[in-house]
């Protein structure tokens, strides 16, 4: 009898418990002859790049704006709405890499959504393409001058906490199944 109760309370413990996962928040900026911008990733580590030098993080969300420019003055600026999913534009994997303090993107790049329904892949290979609705497929190109990213915050995500409620119900729970399994063993 003990044996049993023992059993149910570690594994009432065991479902209680979670692990901390790992969200990272880049800060990330870009420069080029027609284009400019700057915003926020958030990333999940995916461990060592098998193709490159450094740890791969796989971009989740993002924010920011981007600013067209003509003759280095700003025409109009439009936020980002979101990440296009993989291989959705240009090739994308929205994957990075970070060798140290700053990052950088492999040669498909990321790619999001703006406000004014552009999108945009940011590459390594000093790319920016940018396409919308009026434009043919593939978009037009310019030649980046500067891509920053610098890790903001690695911090673990807090686990989430049970409300009291469901606390409750699993602890009436692990009791009736103790009393099913006392009167079994009692009679």
């Amino acid at each position: 009898m003990k044996k049993t109760l023992l059993g149910l309370c570690a594994l009432a413990l065991v479902t209680l418990t979670s692990t901390a996962g790992h969200a990272d928040t880049f800060s990330f900026s870009f420069t080029g002859i027609d284009f400019d911008g700057s915003g926020t990733f958030t990333a999940t580590n995916v461990g060592p790049s098998p193709v490159a030098v450094g740890i791969e993080f796989d971009i989740t969300g993002v924010t920011g704006s981007v600013s067209q420019l003509n003759f280095g003055q700003i025409t109009s600026t439009s936020n980002i709405t979101g990440l296009l999913a993989v291989k959705s534009f240009d090739n994308n994997d929205n994957d990075f890499f970070v060798p140290g303090i700053d990052g950088f993107f492999d040669g498909d790049g990321v790619s999001f959504v703006l406000a004014n329904d552009t999108d945009v892949n940011l590459g390594s290979a000093g790319v920016l393409t940018v396409a919308d609705e009026q434009k043919s497929k593939g978009g037009a190109t310019g030649e980046l001058t500067s891509v920053t990213i610098q890790d903001v915050s690695s911090s673990p995500v807090p686990p989430a906490v049970p409300e009291p409620g469901t606390l409750a119900l699993f602890g009436t729970g692990v009791l009736g199944a103790a009393g099913v399994i006392r009167r079994r063993l009692m009679a």
